[in-house]
């Protein structure tokens, strides 16, 4: 149940209800309605330098350290709840002062209810036209880069790509999610999966898939990829919506649960680790039939 919800829940029990179907008007909160109970001064500047250590060395775990010198110069202004930076930089810090007992849990979704970001918002998002993958591919392998258009094309964050080409162990046997201790890399004729098992900032990688092709261990530097493609007209996300696109439209006409594309996307699996292995499976499947579309509409 979201704060909203139990605050509106709190209320009708103060209200008294009479009996069944007696619905009080329901109240439309305000942030400061949202606040009440919790220390305003948390979401004032922060001028205690150890502080600001403490949340600094927090925030490492979770982010880089680019974006936490970012938050901690926003933490040490006004909070702007225009401005997503400060809004983000905000939540992260009420969560710091959570891990340190600084705040209940309760206070905690109170600060995160009112600490809103578009990016909490529901967002009606339009189809990735396929025609725009064509142009992209096309772009790519006109500047010698097709290698990093199909690794695109499976899904995952530029990110996590550039790391697993810097790190790249195809033979080396680790404990995979199934428990079982195998090969990073396995490959049919159609599609390769690597099993990468990291996490970058706040995004975690476990297996990158991708069409069937041969990868070579190189050195790249993540912003200067990020900054030669951005030079090319060429965003990476569009990559990964297209690619989330397609495999829900094909699991939908293939029968195939959306465990098998949150696998695929290195997202959360609503299963236990006990069926894991019968969700890399679906995975797999669907990865294949994907790998078919590709190849007859956009690698040809």
């Amino acid at each position: 149940m979201d704060v909203v919800n139990l605050l509106w829940e709190q209320e009708k029990k103060r209200l008294g209800a009479p009996g069944a179907g007696f619905e009080p008007a329901r109240p439309v909160w305000s942030g400061e309605d949202l606040l009440r109970g919790v220390n305003y001064n948390y979401l004032e500047p922060v001028m205690d330098n150890n502080v600001l250590n403490g949340f600094f060395e927090y925030c490492l775990k979770e982010a880089t350290e680019e974006t936490c010198k970012y938050y901690v110069e926003y933490l040490k202004k006004p909070l702007d709840r225009n401005n997503s930076w400060s809004v983000s930089a905000y939540r992260k810090y009420v969560k710091y002062l959570f891990s340190i007992n600084r705040i209940s849990w309760e206070q905690l979704q109170h600060y995160n209810a009112y600490l809103k970001t578009s990016r909490n918002k529901e967002e009606l998002r339009t189809a990735v036209d396929e025609s725009l993958i064509i142009e992209y591919v096309n772009i790519l392998r006109r500047n010698n880069l097709e290698e990093l258009a199909i690794l695109l094309l499976g899904g995952s964050r530029l990110s996590h790509i550039i790391y697993m080409l810097n790190n790249y162990k195809p033979n080396e046997k680790v404990k995979h999610p199934t428990s079982i201790y195998e090969p990073r890399l396995y490959c049919t004729k159609d599609f390769c999966r690597y099993y990468l098992g990291i996490k970058l900032g706040a995004k975690h990688c476990n297996y990158i898939y991708y069409p069937a092709t041969t990868i070579k261990s190189t050195q790249l530097n993540y912003n200067a990829a990020k900054k030669k493609i951005h030079k090319l007209g060429i965003q990476s996300k569009i990559f990964r919506r297209y690619t989330n696109q397609k495999l829900e439209e094909l699991a939908y006409k293939h029968n195939i649960r959306l465990d098998a594309v949150n696998l695929i996307l290195s997202r959360e699996l609503s299963i236990t680790g006990t069926h894991y292995l019968n969700t890399r499976d679906w995975a797999d499947n669907l990865f294949t039939i994907y790998v078919k579309y590709l190849r007859e509409k956009i690698l040809t």
